[in-house]
C-alpha cells in the first residue's frame, strides 16, 4: 500500500491531476479448490484516489489504504466486466481505465515443488510492455524492495524514464522523512536536474543612466555617414536621419503639451517619420504610443483615452479624424519643417517607460503594456552580443508598426549601426513583390512569421544570413530546409517580455524532431518551467513558462488587479517578479526549451488531451498541402471536435492526405472535419486569423461513386443494429450507443452483403466514414506486405451476440 501512495504522489506531483487510477494485479485464489491448481488465477484492482496537495503523505496513505482494502473486497469481480460495464471506448493503443500499473513481486527464493517434480524458475523476457508504465516492486531478503520500470518505448524514452526513478527516489526519501508535509511541498528534482532547470542567462549590467536614445546617439556618433534607413528609392544616412529626429523633438517640446513621463500617441502609416516620430517622442522623455490607422474609430478613442495620451503625431489624411478633439493633433510633417527651437536635453533613466503596446484582452477591450527602456536596450545588447548584428547588417522592417516586432526590428538596426530597410504593405501582399524587394535592397536580416514564410520559395530568401521566426511555432520541416541554407533562428517571447525570451539556432542535422525548441533565455533573462504547484517541472514535464529579469514590463497600464494576476512574486527568488505567459513549455535534457501551445487552448476530446499542433505538424508534412491549421470547434452533442483546415497544392486530393494522417496518429487525434480553403486567413501580423475559419458543413466522401455507395450503406445498418437517425459520417461509433455486441452485428451484417472487415479493422477508426474507406481498401488490397500482426485484438464479450463460434471466427480472423 506505502508503494500504491508513493507512486500516486509521484503521478500527482508530474501530472498535476488529482483524480488519480491505478491498476494493480491480484493472486485470485481464494478458493481452497483452486490452491494447488497450475494456471494464472489473477485479477487487476483499478485502484482510484483524489489527490489533495495540502494533505501530508501520511494523510494520502491513509486514503490509499482504505481504497486497496475496499478493492481487495472485491476482487473477484472480472476486470474486464467492469470495462464493460463503464461502457468505455475502445482504444486499441491505450488500456482501459487505467495507463499505469503498480505491481508487487515476492522475490523471496523459497523453492518450489510439484508432487516430486524438479521446478526451475523461467525468467520471462518480454519485449511489449502490458501498459504504458508499470512499476514493479520485488520484495528482497531483509525486506527491501527494488523497483524496476517496464515502459511503452512509443511513448518514453530511456532517459525519460532514469529521471522518472530519480524523481520517485527524491520524492519518497522526502516522503518517508516528513510524512505530515504536504505533498505538494515534496522536492522531487534532484540537484544535478535543478541546475539544468533555472533558466537564467547572465548578461551585462545596464546602468541607469542607459536608454534607447544614448544607444541611437552613440550609433550615429560611430558612424554617420552609414547608411541608417532605406525605403522603396529614399535613403537616410545616420547624420541625416539623427537631424530628423532632433528636429522633431525639438517642435514638439516647443508646443508645451509633452513632457517627460508622457504618452504620445503615433497614428502613422508605415514609412521613415513612424520611426522619427518613435524616437523623437523618446527624445523628450515621452512614451511613444503606436496606433494603427485601420484601426476602427472606436478602438483608436478607447486606446487614446486608456492611455492618457498628452498628444498625437500623425500625418495626412489621418490627421483630419482626430482634430478638434481633446487631444491636441500635431502634423508631423509640419513638427519636421519648422526651424530654431532649444536642443532637447532630458535625462531619460533605463527604468523609465519607452513604449506601450497593446493587446488584445480577454475582456474584449485591448491592454496597454508598459515597456522600459532597459528592456529594449537589454534586447538592444543580446541583438548584437548574441545574434552578432553589425553596422553591415541590413535589417528589414516587416511588421505592423502597432505590434511590437517592429520595435524588435528598430532595435535590431539603429541601435547598433545597421540599415533599417522598410517594406510597405503593398509588396508583402504580393510574395514575388517581396522577394524581388528583398533582393533590390540586399536585405540581410528580417524577422517574419512561419506562415509567411509557407508562401515564399527557399530561393526568395537568397539575399538573407540570418532569419528569425516569431510569432507562431515554425514548420520544423520548413525550418530545417532554411537552416541548410542560412543562419535561422526561432525566437519566442510575448509582448510583456520587451519582444522576446528566448531563441533558438536552428540545426537542419541535429533537429530531427516534431517541433522546434524555442531555446534558452536572452541574456540579462529568465525563463523557467513551473507546475501547477509553483516548484519546477522536471526535465522532460509540461508545465507554464514564466519570464523574469531586465525585459519584463512594468504591468498593464491602468490595471492593477490584472497586473498582479499576470505578474506575480517569484516563488523561489523572493523579492523578483515573473510574468505568467500561459504558454506551455517543457524543459528537454540539454536545457532549451520546447513550446507546447497556450493552456487555454489545450483541449479534452473524449477525455483525451489533445494540443492541436501536434496534428498540425502531421497534416503539413503531407506531400501536396501547402499549408494547415487545426481548430478546436463545439461538438453539436457537446464536448469539443478537431476541424482540420488545409490548403492544398493543384490536383492534389484530400482523402489521400487524410488517410495517411489518421494512419500516423492515434483515433483520438483523428480531425472530426476536414476543410479544404484557398488560402488560410491571416491577421495584419501574419497569423492565422482563428476567428475567421469557416464552420465545416457535413460534406459526403470526395472519392466517387463507390466509396458514396459504401458510406451509404455503411450509414444504414448503423442506423438499424443502434436503433437512430441523424448519424454523421464522423460520429463514432460507442459514442452514439454502439458496443463490443453490436459492433460485432454490424460486422455480421456487412458480411451478408460480401464485405468483409475484421474487428480490430473496425474498433481502429469505428466511425462510418472511416468503416467505408476500410471496405473500400479491403476491396483494391495492395501489395501483400511482409510486416507481422502487432497483436492479439481485445477481448469482447461474446456470449450475448446470438452467433455461432464459425460465425465468430469468421468476424475475428486468426485474431
Amino acid at each position: 500500500m506505502v508503494t500504491v501512495a508513493l507512486v500516486k504522489a509521484l503521478l500527482f506531483r508530474i501530472t498535476g491531476q488529482t483524480d488519480i487510477i491505478v491498476g494493480s494485479p491480484i493472486a485470485c485464489r481464494d478458493h481452497e479448490d483452486l490452491r494447488d491448481q497450475i494456471g494464472f488465477y489473477v485479477n487487476t484492482l483499478a485502484l482510484r484516489d483524489r489527490i489533495e496537495g495540502e494533505a501530508g503523505f501520511e494523510a494520502l496513505f491513509a486514503r490509499v489504504k482504505a481504497t486497496v482494502t475496499a478493492a481487495l473486497d472485491h476482487r473477484a469481480y472480472p476486470f474486464d466486466r467492469l470495462v464493460e460495464e463503464l461502457g468505455l471506448p475502445r482504444d486499441l493503443s491505450r488500456t482501459p481505465v487505467f495507463e499505469v500499473a503498480v505491481v508487487l513481486q515476492d522475490g523471496i527464493q523459497r523453492g518450489l515443488t510439484l508432487n516430486g517434480l524438479a521446478v526451475e524458475e523461467f525468467h520471462e523476457q518480454r519485449s511489449i510492455s502490458k501498459f504504458s508504465l508499470a512499476f514493479e516492486f520485488v520484495e528482497t531478503e531483509g525486506g527491501g524492495l527494488t523497483l524496476g520500470l517496464e515502459y511503452d518505448s512509443d511513448l518514453f524514452d530511456r532517459s525519460h524514464i532514469e529521471r522518472l526513478v530519480g524523481h520517485f527516489a527524491e520524492l519518497s526519501t522526502q516522503a518517508m522523512a516528513r510524512p505530515d508535509l504536504p505533498i505538494a511541498a515534496l522536492a522531487i528534482v534532484p540537484e544535478a536536474e535543478r541546475q539544468i532547470l533555472a533558466g537564467r542567462t547572465p548578461g551585462p549590467e545596464i546602468a541607469d543612466e542607459t536608454n534607447l536614445i544614448s544607444l541611437f546617439d552613440a550609433a550615429i556618433a560611430a558612424g554617420p555617414t552609414r547608411p541608417a534607413l532605406a525605403i522603396e528609392e529614399r535613403s537616410y544616412d545616420y547624420a541625416t536621419l539623427g537631424r530628423m529626429v532632433d528636429s522633431v523633438a525639438r517642435a514638439l517640446a516647443a508646443t508645451g503639451a509633452v513632457g517627460p513621463g508622457d504618452r504620445v500617441g503615433l497614428l502613422l502609416d508605415r514609412s521613415e517619420w513612424w520611426v522619427v516620430a518613435f524616437l523623437a517622442t523618446m527624445k523628450v522623455g515621452a512614451a511613444a504610443v503606436p496606433l494603427d490607422p485601420s484601426y476602427p474609430r472606436a478602438r483608436l478613442d478607447y486606446m487614446l483615452g486608456d492611455a492618457g495620451c498628452a498628444a498625437i503625431l500623425s500625418q495626412p489624411p489621418h490627421i483630419g479624424s482626430f482634430g478638434g478633439g481633446s487631444v491636441p493633433v500635431f502634423d508631423l510633417d509640419a513638427l519636421a519643417a519648422s526651424e530654431g527651437g532649444a536642443a532637447v536635453s532630458v535625462a531619460v533613466t533605463a527604468a523609465d517607460v519607452a513604449y506601450v503596446i497593446y493587446t488584445s484582452g480577454s475582456t474584449g477591450r485591448p491592454k496597454g503594456v508598459l515597456l522600459t527602456h532597459r528592456g529594449a536596450v537589454n534586447l538592444a545588447l543580446a541583438h548584437r552580443d548574441s545574434l552578432g548584428i553589425l553596422p553591415r547588417h541590413r535589417v528589414l522592417q516587416f511588421a505592423p508598426t502597432s505590434f511590437d516586432a517592429s520595435v524588435w526590428e528598430v532595435l535590431m538596426a539603429l541601435m547598433q549601426g545597421a540599415c533599417l530597410v522598410i517594406v510597405g504593405p503593398e509588396r508583402i501582399r504580393d510574395p514575388r513583390e517581396f522577394a524581388a524587394y528583398l533582393r533590390q535592397q540586399q536585405v540581410t536580416v528580417a524577422t517574419l512569421p512561419p506562415t509567411y514564410l509557407a508562401q515564399l520559395d527557399p530561393d526568395d530568401l537568397a539575399p538573407l544570413q540570418l532569419l528569425v521566426s516569431a510569432g507562431e511555432p515554425p514548420d520544423p520541416d520548413q525550418a530545417r530546409l532554411l537552416a541548410g541554407r542560412l543562419c535561422y533562428v526561432n525566437a519566442y517571447g510575448p509582448t510583456e517580455a520587451t519582444v522576446c525570451a528566448t531563441w533558438y539556432q536552428v540545426d537542419a542535422e541535429r533537429d530531427q524532431g516534431p517541433s522546434i525548441p524555442i531555446g534558452r533565455a536572452l541574456p540579462n533573462t529568465e525563463v523557467i518551467v513551473l507546475d501547477r504547484l509553483g516548484a519546477l517541472a522536471p526535465v522532460g514535464v509540461c508545465g507554464e513558462i514564466h519570464i523574469g529579469g531586465a525585459g519584463l514590463a512594468l504591468g498593464y497600464l491602468g490595471q492593477p488587479e490584472l497586473t498582479a494576476r499576470a505578474f506575480i512574486d517569484h516563488p523561489l527568488r523572493p523579492g523578483e517578479r515573473l510574468y505568467r505567459t500561459g504558454d506551455l513549455g517543457m524543459v528537454r535534457a540539454d536545457g532549451n526549451i520546447v513550446y507546447r501551445g497556450r493552456i487555454d487552448a489545450q483541449v479534452k476530446i473524449r477525455g483525451h488531451r489533445v494540443e492541436p499542433g501536434e496534428i498540425d505538424y502531421q497534416i503539413r508534412r503531407q506531400p501536396g498541402v501547402t499549408e494547415a491549421v487545426v481548430s478546436v470547434r463545439p461538438a453539436a452533442a457537446g464536448g469539443a471536435d478537431l476541424v482540420a483546415y488545409v490548403v492544398l497544392a493543384a490536383g492534389v486530393s484530400l482523402d489521400p492526405v487524410r488517410r495517411e494522417v489518421e494512419a500516423g496518429l492515434p483515433s483520438f487525434l483523428h480531425p472530426s472535419a476536414w476543410v479544404v480553403l484557398d488560402a488560410l486567413p491571416l491577421l495584419p501580423n501574419g497569423k492565422v486569423d482563428a476567428a475567421a475559419l469557416p464552420v465545416p458543413t457535413a460534406a459526403a466522401p470526395e472519392e466517387g461513386e463507390d466509396e458514396a455507395d459504401l458510406a451509404t450503406l455503411v450509414a444504414r445498418i448503423w442506423r438499424e443494429v443502434l436503433g437512430r437517425d441523424g448519424l454523421t459520417p464522423t460520429d463514432r461509433f460507442f459514442e452514439v450507443g454502439g458496443d463490443s455486441i453490436k459492433a460485432i452485428q454490424v460486422v455480421s451484417r456487412l458480411r451478408r452483403h460480401g464485405l468483409t472487415v475484421s474487428m480490430r479493422d473496425f474498433l481502429t477508426d469505428p466511425t462510418i466514414a472511416g468503416l467505408a474507406r476500410r471496405l473500400e481498401a479491403e476491396a483494391n488490397p495492395p501489395l501483400p506486405s511482409a510486416a507481422a500482426p502487432v497483436g492479439s485484438a481485445p477481448a469482447a464479450a461474446l456470449n450475448q451476440a446470438g452467433l455461432s463460434h464459425r460465425e465468430l471466427e469468421d468476424l475475428f480472423g486468426d485474431e
